[in-house]
């Protein structure tokens, strides 16, 4: 029964692609290549895929899912071992279903990169570079730029502070309305008045003289003064000798 496990894979050498028929005629590719785990043994793997050719470099690392198969042959017994996925930053490179590259456009420099930032780990987890050495510092400044930024920290919403009762609309004091023109007049009418100095032995021309206007209605109504007050001038002239 084959047993698939996922692992890491150090690739030591790698041959040639090689083609080779299919049951149902055409022709398939395979390629072999040797790799060592992380118990240290170094086996031989078959990939019968090319989706996977640009990650089957030698010299590099990668994380790989290994399918293994033991039969038992008239020579003894043969392993076979294949690799049926291959992961870059832990995701799968082919689909699963269909076989096909999931389109995430990885690269073979990415790869690489990868693969320095894994080996220097390494040498700085066995005391070989220490942590100043530039080599290491371009390892984590590689490695910081691809770690996603911090996620802002939310201000508390401000409560909005509860509004109190809106203040009374004031309204604009009411004037008094201008007085018309029989207010102005006063109590005394035009008729009232004209009795008054005809008592008084006046007529219209010694009106018009003593008050020293032209025109009754327009300069002295029409200024906003009252018969009473024309009449307070008038008493005052008791003859009519003195007008002449």
């Amino acid at each position: 029964m084959a047993e698939t496990k996922r692992q890491t894979l150090k690739i030591v050498s790698v041959e040639e692609t090689k083609e080779f028929p299919r049951k149902d005629g055409t022709k398939g590719t395979k390629r072999q290549f040797k790799a060592t785990d992380s118990e240290g043994k170094t086996l031989t793997y078959q990939v019968f895929t090319s989706a996977f050719d640009e990650f089957i470099r030698e010299g590099i690392t990668i994380e790989a899912d290994t399918q293994t198969d033991e039969k038992e042959t008239e020579s003894g017994l043969f392993i076979n071992r294949k690799v049926v996925q291959v992961y870059v930053g832990g995701q799968p490179i082919k689909a699963r279903s269909t076989g096909q590259y999931q389109g995430r456009g990885y690269d073979s420099a990415s790869i690489e990169a990868q693969t320095a930032y894994k080996g220097i780990v390494e040498l700085l987890v066995a005391k070989i570079l220490t942590i100043d050495h530039h080599q290491a510092q371009a390892a984590l400044n590689w490695a910081a730029t691809r770690l996603a930024p911090p996620k802002p920290i939310e201000q508390p919403k401000e409560i909005p502070k509860e509004k109190g009762p809106l203040p009374k609309e004031e309204k604009p004091p009411v004037l008094p309305r201008p007085p018309t023109s029989a207010v102005l007049q006063g109590r005394m009418d035009y008729a009232t008045f004209e009795k008054e100095c005809e008592r008084l032995g006046l007529d219209r021309q010694m009106i018009l003289k003593v008050l020293n206007i032209a025109s009754l209605k327009e300069n002295w109504i029409g200024a906003g003064k009252t018969f009473e007050e024309a009449l307070v001038i008038l008493r005052k002239t008791t003859k009519p000798s003195q007008l002449l």
